[in-house]
């Protein structure tokens, strides 16, 4: 131990993850009046009180293990010559070299504070104590149930808050973050497998007309419909997002440029043919498959020259990027 710590103006004591003692400075040592030989390899239960003893199984050890930290925890400790010395305890568990540890720096304080009516009654007669120490595992598994369900919703509103991140709010498809975390997971997997995917981006034709004819709320609304229309006619491992204002892309896992072609041509017809409160809406869909050394720019890249190709040649129509090179 360094000559800074050893000399610190508070108790240290360095624990193993079982509670064997590892190590402790001076100011401990001169507080409860033993010798580091004395110390050495026992556990830090020896040092405790019967009540403190209870309290730090039960309380401490469980938070320290799902917190990784405690702070100003009240125990008592036992002196040599079996004197009381109350502290104010934090304590952390760090990984090192030498394994899990846990390390104790401790503050003795003259007076006791009123803490857990449990621990208090333990001071009593024995019946009182063993009544005690039911109603205080039985408070403590409450204290430590409520916890893990504060800590399950705490997942659940992180995963809640995740989902919301990665969609579009309009339509409820992915938006770009999420777009580009499926592209990558597909990258990976192809790199591994080289199994194809295609990507289609796809353009509502004409869709500022719709907003300056009809106004912006009409504009909205054929947005959500293409969007739930795309939904119908992809696979459930397929991943539709949002991309922009009104494009949009979806990554087709596993499809092959004939596949691809035949998705993008069922959900171009899907959109033309259905009845509309407004003159007819159509899209019109740049494919792009999979190649070695395939990038998400570079996919994308493609994808984007075959729908350019599908306005050139009218709207309405699918051009796979295949093509724009033959």
């Amino acid at each position: 131990m360094n000559e800074q710590l050893n000399y610190a103006p508070c108790s240290y004591l360095l624990l193993a993850e079982n509670g064997r003692i590892l190590d402790a400075n001076f100011m401990l040592i001169q507080l409860l009046e033993f010798e580091m030989s004395e110390l050495k390899e026992k556990s830090i239960q020896s040092l405790l009180t019967v009540p403190s003893q209870t309290f730090y199984q039960l309380f401490v050890l469980p938070i320290v293990e799902m917190e990784e930290s405690v702070e100003e925890v009240y125990i008592s400790l036992k002196s040599k010559t079996g004197r009381e010395v109350p502290v104010i305890m934090n304590a952390i568990k760090q990984l090192n070299d030498g394994g899990i540890t846990i390390s104790c720096a401790m503050i003795a304080i003259k007076k006791r504070r009123e803490y857990e009516k449990v621990l208090l009654a333990a001071k009593k007669e024995a019946e009182e104590r063993n009544i005690a120490k039911k109603k205080a595992i039985q408070e403590l598994n409450g204290l430590r149930k409520e916890l893990e369900n504060k800590q399950q919703e705490l997942i659940g509103m992180n995963t809640m808050l995740q989902e919301l991140a990665m969609t579009d709010e309009l339509t409820g498809l992915h938006n770009r973050r999420g777009y580009s975390e499926k592209m990558v997971e597909c990258i990976s997997q192809f790199n591994k497998t080289g199994n194809p995917f295609s990507l289609l981006i796809i353009d509502i034709d004409h869709f500022k007309k719709v907003n300056d004819t009809f106004g912006h709320p009409i504009g909205d609304q054929v947005l959500k419909t293409i969007s739930q229309m795309i939904q119908e006619k992809i696979g459930g491992e397929d991943v539709a997002a949002r991309i922009g204002g009104e494009e949009f892309s979806v990554i087709l896992g596993e499809a092959n440029q004939r596949e691809a072609l035949e998705v993008a041509e069922i959900l171009r017809e899907y959109v033309a043919s259905s009845l509309w409160t407004i003159p007819t809406v159509t899209i019109s869909i740049g494919v792009a498959t999979a190649t070695m050394d395939v990038t998400e720019q570079s996919i994308q890249a493609r994808a984007d020259e075959a729908l350019y190709a599908s306005k050139e040649k009218g709207r309405n129509m699918v051009t796979h990027a295949a093509e724009i090179y033959m």
